[in-house]
This record gives C-alpha cells, sequence and structure tokens, in this order.
C-alpha cells in the first residue's frame, strides 16, 4: 500500500459529532502507526441549514463535496454517517471501513425524562426525517409534527431557546405541576396510598400515579436545568401549592399539613423530585418516594 508520506488528509464535516467521528477515526489509525490531520468541509446540507432535506431535492447532502474532494485527491480519506451515504456510491470511491458500531436506536430528546407513549395529546415533536414523521404518527396520530434542521448541537440549542411564554404563563406552569406533585406525594409518602384520584389546581379528581407524577416533576427538572426557572422561584411556589393541598385535604382525619413548617417528609419528597430530578435515573421516583416513605415508617 503506498501511503504518503505526511499525515493522512481526513474530510469531515464540521459538526461536533462528524468531529468527534473523524476525532475516533485519527485516533484508529494513531494507535495503528498513522498519523493523520482533519480537512473540514461544508457540504449541500450545511449550506442549506434552514430548508427541509426533503425539498432540497438532491441526493448526497451531506456527502457530495467531500467525495468531491476525495476524488480530486485534496483530501485522502472520509468520514461519513453511513444515514448519509446514497444508495450508490459515486465511481472511484468504495467504503474501505465501517467503525465499531454505536447504539443504532432513535433517542427522543425533550424538556422532560418521559418516554414518547407519555407525551401530552397534541404534544410538538420536530425531526427532520420523513421516516420518523411517519413511524411517530403511525404510533401517535395526536402529536403535531414540525420540522427541524442542524446538527446535534443547534437542534439542542432551539429546543431550549423555544421559549416564549410570560412570567404570568410559566408561573402558572410550575403551579399546576408543583400543586399535581403535592398532591400525589403527600398521600404516597404519608399514608402509602399509590395511584388515587388527586384534585387538580382546579379542585377537579384526576387520577394520579408514578408516572404523572414523574412527568410534573421532570418538567420542573428540565426547567430548572435550562435557566427558564430559578430554584427560589420553584421553592416559593411549592409552599403556597403545599398550603392548596392542605385545604383540598381538610377533611382527611390522616391527613399531615405540610404547610405548617415544609420540614415534614411528603413536602421533602416533593421538593427532592424536582430539584435532584435531573439526577434520578431515566427521571423515575420510585428512589426518592421510597427513602422517604421508609422515613414515614420508622416514625
Amino acid at each position: 500500500m503506498n501511503l504518503p508520506n505526511r499525515p493522512l488528509r481526513i474530510g469531515t464535516r464540521g459538526s461536533a459529532l462528524a468531529r468527534w467521528q473523524t476525532g475516533r477515526i485519527r485516533s484508529l489509525l494513531a494507535a495503528a502507526g498513522f498519523s493523520a490531520e482533519s480537512v473540514e468541509i461544508k457540504t449541500t446540507g450545511d449550506l442549506t441549514p434552514d430548508v427541509p432535506l426533503s425539498r432540497i431535492g438532491s441526493r448526497a447532502l451531506f456527502t457530495k463535496q467531500i467525495d468531491d474532494a476525495l476524488l480530486a485527491g485534496r483530501i485522502d480519506l472520509a468520514v461519513h454517517s453511513l444515514k448519509d451515504l446514497p444508495t450508490r456510491l459515486p465511481d472511484g470511491i468504495v467504503i474501505g471501513a465501517v467503525g465499531e458500531r454505536e447504539d443504532p436506536r432513535d433517542a427522543l430528546v425533550g424538556r422532560a425524562s418521559i418516554s414518547w407513549q407519555e407525551l401530552p395529546r397534541g404534544a410538538v415533536l420536530a425531526t427532520s426525517s420523513l421516516r420518523r414523521r411517519a413511524q411517530m404518527l403511525y404510533h401517535r396520530p395526536d402529536l403535531r409534527i414540525v420540522d427541524i434542521r442542524g446538527n446535534v448541537d443547534t437542534r439542542l440549542a432551539k429546543l431550549a431557546a423555544s421559549t416564549d411564554w410570560s412570567a404570568a404563563e410559566i408561573t402558572a406552569e410550575i403551579e399546576n405541576n408543583a400543586q399535581g406533585i403535592l398532591g400525589y406525594v403527600v398521600r404516597w409518602v404519608d399514608q402509602g396510598v399509590g395511584c388515587s384520584k388527586v384534585p387538580d389546581i382546579n379542585d377537579v379528581g384526576l387520577m394520579e400515579d408514578r408516572a404523572t407524577c414523574r412527568i410534573s416533576s421532570q418538567h420542573i427538572a428540565n426547567w430548572l436545568h435550562h435557566g427558564i426557572v430559578s430554584r427560589e422561584q420553584v421553592l416559593e411556589v411549592m409552599r403556597r401549592m403545599a398550603a392548596v393541598v392542605d385545604k383540598q385535604n381538610a377533611g382527611d382525619p390522616l391527613y399531615r399539613p405540610m404547610a405548617t413548617g415544609f420540614d415534614g417528609e411528603a413536602f421533602k419528597a416533593a421538593c427532592d423530585l424536582v430539584f435532584l430530578g435531573t439526577q434520578q435515573p431515566s427521571g423515575y421516583t420510585e428512589p426518592l418516594l421510597h427513602a422517604h416513605r421508609l422515613v414515614v415508617k420508622e416514625h
């Protein structure tokens, strides 16, 4: 094999994912005794970031310019994601190697750590993939699918920045979720009652369980993580909603009020679900709920 007397030039896109993939290949080459350098190249897909992929009307959107550079001798090899390759490669280009595969499953990224089955009815889901659009609408025809373009970092930034709520709307959303969390958790921790009909913020009885508690607590936890609300804002709302839940349960002789000192295990558990939410595996509530329930049972 004839190799140039210089570092190998690897063509790559400039996205964080592409750079990581290329860096991995460079590390593998270095381990085999070959030095290499990255050459970033913009592709059609990179140059048209606001146009849906299905409307551009071209194949090899993320590979053509890199392949052209390879054929012209400006680079020695290229690193692509297999999903970006056209079915038929240009003449003179072959797939020389395939790296060890990572987890190929699609991932749902949102403001709460929940599955696609748990998304609220009518939720907005963004994707640039016609396949994913079709699959999601097959299983969840109630969802509203919108187009989104950009690499992983760009999409995450769009998700974090897509907030045009007023201060009143943000407060109302926190109140609604906090009241639901407290209404469920106080029965679970203090009385050992799981799934039950709990009055919502409008005094309408709704069935609540750990899944709905998980959604609500992860919702606030993610808002905290992205700086949409502050810890002080959330704690103030939690205290006000504790008083609301106390009033809703005034007729229950077994009920232990939370707003008297905000130092009971139920109130602590509800706060932990929110403030420690990003630390919980997949956002699950069970570890924290069981820990606080155990304290109550031991006393």
